[in-house]
């Protein structure tokens, strides 16, 4: 960033959020290795993707800088990947519960099977997020190649019944629902059904395009009235542990939820990043606009310690320029069709190294629990 925009940045930037001194939350990536091959998923489109297990090496370091981060509140098992594809996952699940205040799990429910079901309920993990967008009566998913729903709905159905006989309140389960064109007609059917099933908690987000064609099947808007609305679609739905839906206005202010929340992102090769969108680099598309974006690594769990990561001058810098969100707001650019900046490596138009001026999360388009 010059030393102009640094300097000045506060008289001309109106947005303002809190920025989290300590890391308060660890998103890690157990695995980039998945058992389905999700039509949406950005790991079709990522530079040079060579999908890996997380070490047992790595792991041990990973559990190490977790009880030195005084103010950890949560980690959540969260990537490119199933977290349950990785060959010892329920030993590593086993570890967090021990080391974590709070284990948030987020799965397919694919690999949901009863002895998974016992032993998730068992430790108990805190929180579990099982995801599906497709017609919830389909006999496959469209979307979720290589899934049918009848094996999801067993899925979430198994792991009710599992947590209601151990008669305790955890985890509390939850559903995560990616809305598209052609898949949001099925969106209140799917929140219906999860939560009579069970389900406490309903997270509705939208899609982020990694594919030119996806950028056909977004229900966001540049600003004014969506032509669908899916807070109306979801109009009468109670769940227990609330529902929440996703902004469908990119004219909104930004608010950076990993920043705020203080995120280290964990990557399985052991690459540490303020948050998943910046852990690889993949094109991204904007209102139907190209961009690259580019991996954003400030250190590695296998040679240096989170804290000294997290405290180093970059990361230290990055977070700061959020406090008056220095970047440029790209989803209301003039003219983005003819915007260098937009498939440019090195930097956007404020000098910005990272793309976080047109970040979906920033704008609650996207959200993830």
């Amino acid at each position: 960033m010059s030393a102009l925009n640094n300097r000045f940045s506060w008289t001309i930037r109106t947005e303002r959020q809190r920025v989290s001194p300590d890391i308060t939350q660890v998103y890690l990536e157990l695995t980039s290795f998945c058992n389905l091959a999700c039509t949406t998923c950005a790991r079709h489109s990522i530079a040079g993707f060579k999908p890996r297990h997380l070490s047992p090496s790595l792991f041990g370091k990973v559990i190490a800088a977790l009880g030195e981060l005084p103010r950890l509140e949560r980690v959540v098992l969260l990537g490119f990947g199933e977290a349950l594809c990785h060959p010892r996952a329920h030993e590593l699940l086993s570890a967090l519960r021990d080391a974590a205040p709070s284990v948030v799990l987020v799965s397919n429910a694919l690999l949901l099977d009863e002895l998974a079901r016992e032993h998730i309920v068992a430790l108990p993990i805190d929180e579990v997020y099982l995801s599906w967008d497709d017609d919830i009566n389909a006999a496959a998913g469209a979307i979720r190649r290589g899934q049918r729903a009848t094996s999801f709905r067993s899925a979430l159905e198994g792991l009710v019944e599992t947590k209601k006989s151990r008669g305790g309140d955890r985890p509390l389960i939850g559903l995560q629902i990616v809305a598209t064109r052609s898949t949001v007609g099925h969106v209140r059917e799917i929140a219906a059904y999860a939560i009579g099933a069970g389900a406490e908690r309903i997270v509705l987000s939208n899609l982020f395009p990694y594919t030119a064609g996806m950028s056909e099947e977004i229900l966001y808007v540049p600003g004014g009235k969506p032509k669908t609305d899916l807070a109306l679609a979801m109009r009468g739905l109670r769940a227990p542990k609330g529902i929440v839906i996703a902004s469908q206005r990119a004219d909104a202010p930004r608010r950076c939820p990993f920043v705020e929340r203080g995120t280290a992102f964990i990557s399985s090769s052991g690459a540490v990043s303020p948050c998943p969108e910046l852990a690889y680099t993949h094109p991204a598309y904007y209102f139907g606009a190209p961009r690259t974006h580019r991996a954003f690594t400030l250190g590695e769990i296998g040679r240096e310690r989170l804290g000294g990561i997290w405290r180093s001058e970059r990361f230290v810098r990055f977070r700061e320029s959020f406090g008056y969100f220095e970047f440029p707001d790209c989803t209301a650019c003039v003219d983005p069709e003819r915007c260098w900046h937009r498939t440019a490596t090195a930097c956007d138009c404020y000098g910005n190294p990272v793309p976080c001026g047109e970040c979906l999360w920033a704008k609650g388009i996207v959200v993830c629990p």
